[in-house]
């Protein structure tokens, strides 16, 4: 009978996971270079929702980019990468993960993620939340 109520709270946690949306980080077919997207600003533009996962698209020049959405951040939190061509598009990876800074003073989180071919000095900035 434990072992019933273990399988049917493990289900429901799943389940709960599952629910949670995701980012989608949509990235231009040339695009080299990185982003920094802030989160939770007031007065923002919501992202949207796009097969059950927030979409940021990101624009040409890369840059940073702000939105008032608030993910649910933490384990259960799904990312996946995107580059688009045209109408097609193929799953990739960053070029490097940057950092995810709180700033707890305008009650915000910024993420940045790098794409293509970017040098390691980028990267770097990325990952100690300097942008450009």
């Amino acid at each position: 009978m434990a072992r019933l109520r273990v399988s049917w709270l493990m289900v429901l946690l799943l389940a709960c996971v599952e629910r949670q949306p995701g980012l989608r980080w949509v990235v231009p077919e040339r695009f080299n270079g990185c982003v920094w997207m802030e989160f939770q600003v007031a007065g923002a533009p919501p992202l949207p929702l796009e097969e059950g996962k927030y979409t940021i698209v990101v624009p040409e020049q890369g840059g940073s980019l702000q939105t008032s959405t608030r993910p649910e951040w933490g384990e259960g939190l799904r990312s996946e990468y995107w580059r688009q061509a045209g109408a097609l598009r193929e799953r990739i990876q960053p070029s490097c993960h940057g950092s995810t800074t709180s700033h707890v003073e305008r009650g915000t989180v910024e993420v940045a993620r790098c794409f293509g071919k970017v040098s390691k000095l980028d990267c770097e900035k990325a990952k100690n939340a300097v942008p450009r």
